[in-house]
């Protein structure tokens, strides 16, 4: 929007219908985010620790009604997101699964694949996407990514449940995808 512009609210969609992908979704606190002994806590006493808390963003999460197209993509080993099998008090992973499932059952899509929490990051040669470990791309055979693949048939399957066209594949890389896993 251009400052000083009208918009006719009735006209803009908003993201109440709009399909999501959550690829490990980390919620973080203070503690999460400064490493250094101590500090956290003294920044909780001044008020000035990251805000909302990662129980705030729980329970905002807990009481919204914007996850209804939600697909979850996590990486069995990610050590800040979590995994599907951690304890949900601590796991992200863990606890957005548990949620989504309790309200949408088995239409809930979620799959976990190998890799880490930066299995998302990727430098994309012509049609081909390497992850930023350069073990991968001097390996003779490369094991292709599934991240992509999945990502792309989540965002169809959300797209398919409201009726609305699929993502293209016009900007998505159509060759080998090669990444650590």
């Amino acid at each position: 929007l251009v400052p000083g512009e009208r918009v006719n609210i009735a006209s803009r969609r908003g993201i109440l219908h709009e399909p999501a992908l959550l690829m490990a979704p980390d919620i973080s606190d203070t503690r999460d985010v400064v490493m250094v002994p101590i500090l956290p806590e003294v920044l909780e006493a001044f008020g000035v620790g990251v805000r909302p808390t990662r129980a705030e963003t729980q329970r905002l999460i807990t009481t919204s009604s914007l996850f209804g197209l939600t697909a979850l993509l996590s990486f069995s080993n990610d050590t800040l997101a979590g995994t599907e099998s951690g304890p949900p008090e601590t796991s992200d992973v863990a606890w957005f699964a548990q949620l989504l499932r309790a309200r949408f059952g088995e239409r809930f899509l979620h799959r976990e694949i190998p890799g880490d929490h930066l299995q998302p990051t990727g430098i994309r040669v012509g049609d081909t996407v390497y992850a930023p470990d350069l073990r991968t791309v001097l390996d003779k055979d490369p094991i292709p990514r599934q991240l992509e693949t999945v990502a792309l048939e989540f965002l169809t399957e959300l797209h398919t449940r409201i009726g609305s066209a699929a993502p293209t594949l016009r900007s998505a890389p159509t060759g080998t995808w090669v990444g650590a896993v």
